[in-house]
């Protein structure tokens, strides 16, 4: 049997904009109905208010019961996890995610661990956070100091099945594609207000061509709607390929 290739599943940061309606949202959608119109037409979201307060088994069910089987959520570990006084301990504080995230079920795509610019490389901070982690869960960090741009952070991720994030601002990316090589798997956070067609399929091509699984892209969300066109010209782009 022939290896599948890998998938490109692209989405946006976050769904729940009602100011969306009607550029990509149809004209009418109630707020209830956001998540179920977002996964009619793009196959993953990453979810952000998770990152600000810790998510409870009643709204995972609820986002779980507006999306089919194939969709896929990057949930944002809440802030304080990779750097309060859990990241020295993190094992209770990871349990109580999981539970909290359990009735995702398969759509549970990968946890997103964010380390803001005041916190430099500390790679036994990040093993104790790695080796915590369900042995089922894939963990995707994004990492704003640049001495955490290390082989030795490469090495650590890709041992616990997890991959680095590739974020574009406009300028020069975070972290460059050239390091995707390493993971089997590729995350990008893709900022810049806007994308010619072009960049969207380069991104896509190169996402896709250091995947050997799949590969997440996420589109910034701001008031205009573009963010999930942007989602979607560049899955469009990818499957005319």
């Amino acid at each position: 049997m022939g290896v599948s290739p890998p998938s490109l599943r692209a989405g946006t940061s976050g769904f729940a904009f009602r100011a969306w309606i009607p550029a990509f949202y149809p004209a009418g959608t109630k707020t209830k109905d956001l998540l179920a119109a977002y996964a009619a037409r793009l196959p993953a979201v990453e979810i952000n208010n998770t990152y600000y307060r810790m998510p409870t088994p009643a709204a995972a069910a609820g986002w779980r019961a507006h999306v089919p089987a194939t969709f896929r959520f990057a949930v944002k570990a809440p802030m304080w996890l990779p750097v309060g006084r859990q990241a020295v301990d993190p094992a209770p504080a990871i349990a109580q995610l999981r539970d909290a995230l359990a009735p995702l079920g398969p759509t549970f795509g990968c946890l997103l661990l964010q380390f803001p610019a005041h916190v430099a490389c500390d790679l036994a901070r990040l093993s104790a956070l790695l080796r915590a982690m369900p042995a089922e869960w894939r963990c995707a960090g994004e990492f704003a100091h640049p001495s955490w741009r290390h082989r030795d952070v490469d090495d650590l991720l890709a041992a616990h099945g997890g991959t680095r994030v590739l974020r574009d601002d406009g300028g020069a990316a975070s972290d460059a594609p050239e390091s995707a090589g390493a993971f089997s798997w590729q995350y990008a956070r893709l900022r810049r207000d806007d994308y010619a067609a072009a960049e969207l399929q380069a991104w896509g091509r190169r996402l896709l061509a250091a995947a050997r699984t799949e590969a997440f892209a996420f589109f910034r969300h701001e008031a205009t709607g573009r963010g999930p066109r942007l989602a979607a010209a560049m899955l469009a782009s990818a499957s005319a390929t």
